[in-house]
């Protein structure tokens, strides 16, 4: 029995690792894809734009022309075709060639990808990136331990604090960003930092990395196996996956920062300033140096990443589907949260007053979403504002994007809760998403929920989130006090050593810390009925 589990387990962390392998001596194509099943799903161009229904619908009946295909479903949301086949498997490339055929024939092959395409959990390239850099960083930390005594020439200690430093600061990382796309950003940054601490022999700096490696790798892992597991379930049924085009998901104005943004962002220029300050008036490259070590604002960013890192672990776990794990790192912003009033209903009418009743956590959930700040209702007619402790409503229907953004515009951070807005789901900072009663898949949504329980964890979490996030920014302030003031006392020589010091134990503790508070925001509703595994169903009478 234990052996069978244990298998069980090694099997669902090997796939992912598995199909990265295949995905990458198939030299066919450039297109993102998943299979398992009996099922391909192949990403496609351009038909996350509004008014290419007719594209969709021709792609759909060219591909189940094809031999030994049986079904074709267009996920315009994601995108992404769904090809279903018999037990005899149809050629990849001979599906891409149809792809490229009909992207050809509407004119798509150069209108790009669809946004929610980058982040898909299926997704094999982030499980090799934090998979090959946890690997990495454990090969670098044996190499630098290794070779600590031997007389080999090591990389300036300069370059790993510049690759670091961008890394860790947001408006150094988007600059890169902007001219290198996030995708290779994140490969670069990952892998390239993880070799240059090799070279330049820093066991510490690698320790610590080798950490954060572990909890982003559990994540990536756990949003696959999460996948896998709906897929096998759930991802069957037909027309599940069917889903047309968004309106533009953009947002009105940039994402306000954080405690975390804010201390990094004015610690990294201080350490920029004070490294060229140093370094003009000393000329002294190792007390400049330690200036820059110093001001690394690593500490915010790491309890952050574990933060989320194992709050997606646990979510994952219980049945809900992570399709952008980057709205999981804003909980600790939202500030405003807009509940479609469908998502706190059942469907079943109450015959005394005529009206819907209310979903059994309905109270819970909005006693969970005043955590986070102001509640609105999505839906004036519903007359939820009149039923449940609610701070207003606001339009909701066709009407709940452009809610969305308004309320965006006036610089809120905005969760949406949804059984049906597909398009104000994208357009949220953090769009959950619910299974409508009709079975329909809202699959704008950033995290797809099981049911109203594990909403509820989700949006209890922000207040952890939060409190997660001001610890880590103050760790990150006080380690670079410290490190100034330690790296001015004594000689020039240990001066780095030092600086780095404080920054490396705030970092080790912002990682714990993060962890410890990822899993009491997790485990904490689970007497709201969110503790029980549950897969993802297609009918509200999934739901508690």
């Amino acid at each position: 029995m234990a052996l069978g589990r244990l298998v069980s387990t090694a099997s669902e962390i090997a796939s992912p690792v598995l199909d990265t392998v295949r995905t990458l001596t198939d030299s066919s194509s450039d297109r993102r894809s998943w299979t398992g099943d009996g099922r391909v799903h192949l990403e496609v161009r351009g038909m996350h734009h509004p008014g290419t229904v007719e594209a969709a619908r021709a792609l759909e009946e060219r591909l189940t022309e094809m031999e030994h295909v049986r079904s074709a479903e267009v996920n315009a949301a994601l995108g992404r075709v769904v090809i279903s086949h018999g037990t005899e498997p149809v050629a990849r490339s001979a599906l891409i060639d149809v792809v490229t055929e009909i992207e050809r024939e509407y004119g798509l092959e150069g209108s790009g990808d669809a946004p929610a395409s980058a982040h898909h959990p299926g997704n094999t390239a982030p499980v090799l990136r934090e998979t090959g850099a946890l690997a990495a960083s454990l090969a670098g930390l044996g190499y630098a331990a290794i070779t600590s005594l031997l007389p080999i020439r090591t990389l300036p200690a300069l370059l790993p604090a510049t690759l670091s430093l961008t890394d860790a600061v947001p408006w150094m990382r988007s600059a890169v960003e902007s001219r290198f796309g996030r995708p290779g950003t994140d490969t670069a940054l990952t892998l390239g930092t993880t070799v240059v601490q090799t070279a330049a022999r820093q066991p510490m700096s690698l320790f610590i990395g080798t950490c954060q490696r572990f909890c982003t790798s559990r994540e990536v892992l756990a949003r696959n196996r999460a996948w896998r597991r709906w897929e096998r379930t759930t991802g069957n049924r037909p027309g599940i996956h069917r889903a047309g085009p968004l309106e533009n998901p953009s947002r009105p104005c940039p994402l306000p920062d954080g405690p975390i943004e804010r201390v990094a962002n004015t610690s990294g220029s201080l350490a920029l300033a004070g490294y060229g300050t140093v370094l003009a008036t000393t000329g002294s490259s190792q007390r400049a140096l330690a200036m820059l070590l110093a001001g690394m604002p690593r500490p915010g960013k790491a309890g952050r990443e574990a933060f989320a890192a194992q709050l997606t672990g646990t979510i994952s776990a219980r049945g809900d589907l992570i399709f952008n794990p980057d709205t999981l790192r804003r909980l600790d912003r939202v500030d405003t949260v807009v509940l479609d009033a469908p998502a706190l209903l059942t469907g079943q009418q109450v015959v005394d007053t005529v009206t819907t009743e209310l979903d059994p956590l309905a109270e819970s959930l909005v006693e969970a979403a005043r955590s986070v700040g102001s509640v609105l209702v999505a839906g004036r007619g519903s007359r939820l504002d009149q039923r449940l402790p609610l701070d207003g409503a606001v339009p909701g229907g066709n009407h709940l994007r452009n809610s969305v953004s308004r309320l965006q515009a006036d610089g809120h951070v905005v969760a949406v809760v949804s059984a049906r807005g597909h398009s104000a789901l994208a357009a949220a900072d953090i769009g959950i998403g619910v299974p409508a009663e009709s079975g329909a898949m809202p699959w704008g949504a950033h995290v797809l929920c099981a049911n109203t329980a594990h909403v509820h964890t989700v949006l209890a979490a922000a207040d952890k989130a939060r409190t997660s996030s001001k610890h880590s920014a103050t760790l990150s302030a006080a380690a670079a006090c410290l490190g100034v003031l330690l790296s001015s006392l004594g000689p020039a020589s240990g001066a780095t050593f030092r600086a780095a010091t404080p920054v490396h134990v705030a970092t080790l503790l912002a990682l714990m810390l993060g962890t410890w508070s990822g899993m009491q925001a997790a485990n904490g509703s689970a007497s709201a009925g969110g503790g029980a595994s549950a897969e993802i169903e297609t009918s509200r009478d999934a739901r508690p």
